[in-house]
């Protein structure tokens, strides 16, 4: 071997480290990438369950309210509880009303592009509780709960 073609084995050994060692780094990059999403994934399903937890034990505290939890029955936006301004007490219906509606605010609020809904089974023995989410770069997220009375 000359002596002129050492020079050039150690430059082209080196452009070979440098390009396994990017090479490396863009890997570790696209897992850190990764990890940020799931992570934030994770995230919004502990949100989620939070919520729909929260919501289920306020049904099992008002257990006379009936229906009036479900979507066809509440309101699906803010209640006011003139009864407890008033000073009245307010009937199981109402206060379900008004949970159901603070409780909308709160997964509006916590969860981007946040949907909920609560539905009566037809025996009238189980809701349903949906809240779904828009997860960005992951797609869309939903949680089922079903909640016995």
């Amino acid at each position: 071997m000359s002596p002129a073609a050492a020079p050039r084995l150690t430059l082209i050994e080196g452009l070979i480290a440098l390009s396994v060692l990017g090479a490396g780094l863009l890997g570790i990059a696209a897992l850190y990438t990764q990890g940020r999403v799931a992570g934030r994934s994770a995230e919004l399903d502990a949100q989620a369950v939070a919520l729909a937890t929260e919501l289920a034990e306020r049904m099992r505290a008002n257990p006379a309210a009936g229906d009036g939890y479900d979507d066809a029955r509440s309101a699906l936006g803010y209640q006011e509880l003139p009864c407890a301004r008033s000073g009245a007490r307010c009937s199981p219906e109402q206060l379900a009303r008004y949970d159901k509606a603070k409780w909308l605010e709160a997964v509006r609020a916590a969860l981007p592009g946040a949907s909920a809904s609560v539905r009566s089974d037809p025996g009238h023995s189980l809701y349903t509780v949906t809240v779904g989410w828009s997860e960005p770069g992951a797609g869309v997220g939903q949680l089922v709960l079903t909640v016995p009375r």
